[in-house]
């Protein structure tokens, strides 16, 4: 059973989703801070940063295939 407390302090979705398209824009206006204050516990914030590269390679995918058929 999960405590109120548990469900508040770990990695959401939402939160997910923003890491992974917005995560390259908070580092660069925040800093790592962003990354390292995540919620939850190390196994979740470990998901966290894959979910950061993974939206960094994303979007590198995103402007090669734009870059290619244009």
């Amino acid at each position: 059973m999960n405590n109120s407390k548990d469900s508040k302090t770990e990695l959401t979705l939402t939160d997910k989703i923003l890491i992974f398209f917005f995560g390259v824009l908070f580092v660069m206006f925040v800093g790592y801070q962003y990354l390292y204050n995540l919620p939850g516990t190390e196994k979740q914030k470990r998901q966290g940063i894959i979910f950061y590269y993974a939206g960094i390679l994303f979007w590198v995918l995103v402007v090669v295939i734009l870059f290619c058929f244009s």
